[in-house]
């Protein structure tokens, strides 16, 4: 099957576009907020001072990474970077 040549100004006009959209995303994986898209706000935790556990996490979103806490035990959380999607490694 041949394809359907495009011309320079359609051409530039798509790259423009992808740009558009990589910039939106790129904010959205940077995004400081308390929802995320396509993800539900459970709960809040604050800590008394920075320490360096709120270090690493500061960190691993400022790499771009999404951070999920997931409980072990009763009382301790373990944080989790997960590297997005479309992010280089």
């Amino acid at each position: 099957m041949k394809r359907k040549a495009i011309t320079q100004r359609e051409a530039h006009a798509l790259r423009k576009r992808v740009r558009e959209l990589e910039d939106v995303l790129e904010g959205q994986r940077n995004a400081w907020v308390r929802e995320w898209v396509g993800g539900t706000h459970v709960a809040s935790f604050e800590t008394a001072q920075a320490d360096d556990r709120f270090a690493a996490i500061h960190t691993a979103r400022r790499l771009g990474h999404a951070v999920v806490l997931v409980s072990n035990s009763y009382r301790v959380f373990n944080a989790y970077a997960i590297q997005l999607q479309g992010k280089p490694e």
